[in-house]
């Protein structure tokens, strides 16, 4: 990361476009928006994220992710990116993170109900 404090961080060619210094799932959301508003496609981007369990990757995967660093991924994710077809480099591989929604989503390979249940869980 270029910040400790960042939670996550979207970037260009080496150069920062976004970052979040938010926890849980709230990056990812923060993501889509500025998404939406940029005019930035994620996969033309690299995306850098502290922790990526299952949610994180199915969010991620469903925005278009192509390029992944973090410091700490869930083996739980690993099919979801391989599915993609993500490029990932991982620290730190764990058996899970330990996170209530990465158990909810065990078994969730659908990208659309991963976000809803996701969004529901943020009050969206």
């Amino acid at each position: 990361m270029q910040d400790p404090e960042h939670t996550l961080e979207i970037t260009e060619n080496e150069t920062l476009l976004f970052s979040s210094r938010a926890g849980w799932l709230k990056p990812l959301y923060e993501l889509e928006q500025w998404l939406h508003n940029s005019g930035y496609r994620l996969e033309d981007l690299a995306v850098e994220d502290k922790v990526v369990g299952r949610a994180a990757a199915l969010l991620l995967c469903r925005l278009g992710l192509r390029r992944l660093r973090t410091a700490v991924l869930s083996r739980r994710a690993v099919p979801v990116l391989a599915a993609a077809g993500v490029r990932y480099h991982a620290e730190l591989e764990v058996a899970e993170i330990g996170c209530e929604t990465e158990q909810v989503l065990a078994d969730c390979d659908d990208h659309e109900a991963a976000y809803r249940e996701i969004m529901r869980r943020l009050g969206k």
